[in-house]
């Protein structure tokens, strides 16, 4: 018997029919409302980096005036995992990070040290002789009177003072040790272990100035200086008027000046 089969009553009985669909829920629209919101912050943003411009959003209450063309059964899913699309949004744009910090800090004090030599003419009372003429070299013979083929002997010891810091130091010999009697003499200097300076020590030293040199030579090297006088440089001279010196050497005379020069 076909659907369209009359009643008792002589009228048609109604075929199948479709529901009519439903408007959205009001937790629904809530769900779009939130999703749109969303969308269109990550368009703005998009927009700033891009430069350019952004699209107008599209109002939320327009959206929800239209109803919709699927069945209610089939839109729901949909609409769902907009809402659920909308809430995951707009956790991500509000949701902020928090961290813990701590600050250390720290600071230090400067000083600078001093640096100063003194220097003995004995290898024992060392005082400090910042200008000239300075300590006067002891000789063991008194280079008085000078004949040819005579060589005299002095000390002179340096270290640091008792508050400096470690240096070296270097022996200059003046430039006018050429005068006078400077023209004929020659000298030698050996740094030696003790305090006694003599032909024997000499010979035995380590060479700071060459032996026969002219007064007017100074030291090529320098010499290690400890901290606080820790060592001492015993500088042993050797001032030799020579075999061959002339008539002219007689009754001329010289007064020498070295220079013990340090640096830290």
């Amino acid at each position: 018997m076909s659907s369209s089969a009359r009643t008792p009553r002589g009228r048609r009985r109604a075929g199948p029919t479709t529901a009519a669909p439903r408007p959205p829920t009001r937790h629904v629209r809530s769900g779009l409302r939130a999703a749109l919101v969303a969308g269109s912050l990550i368009l703005l943003a998009a927009a700033r980096r891009n430069r350019r411009p952004v699209p107008a959003p599209v109002a939320a209450a327009s959206v929800l005036t239209v109803a919709p063309a699927t069945p209610a059964r089939r839109s729901r899913p949909r609409l769902r995992a907009l809402l659920a699309g909308g809430l995951v949004l707009g956790i991500g744009a509000t949701a902020t990070v928090a961290s813990w910090t701590d600050t250390e800090y720290s600071v230090a004090t400067f000083t600078a040290g001093t640096f100063s030599i003194v220097g003995a003419n004995d290898g024992t009372t060392f005082t400090d002789h910042a200008s000239a003429p300075g300590a006067t070299l002891s000789f063991a013979v008194a280079p008085t009177a000078l004949i040819p083929n005579t060589t005299v002997y002095a000390l002179y010891s340096v270290k640091t003072a008792a508050t400096s810091v470690a240096g070296t130091v270097q022996l200059t010999a003046d430039a006018a040790n050429g005068s006078g009697l400077g023209a004929y003499l020659t000298y030698g200097v050996t740094s030696i272990a003790g305090t006694t300076c003599s032909s024997g020590t000499f010979a035995g030293g380590t060479e700071i100035v060459a032996t026969a040199s002219a007064t007017t030579v100074s030291a090529s090297g320098t010499q290690s200086l400890s901290a606080a006088g820790g060592s001492v440089v015993n500088y042993c001279f050797a001032v030799t008027l020579p075999s061959n010196a002339p008539n002219a050497a007689q009754g001329t005379t010289l007064t020498a000046h070295w220079i013990f020069s340090g640096a830290a």
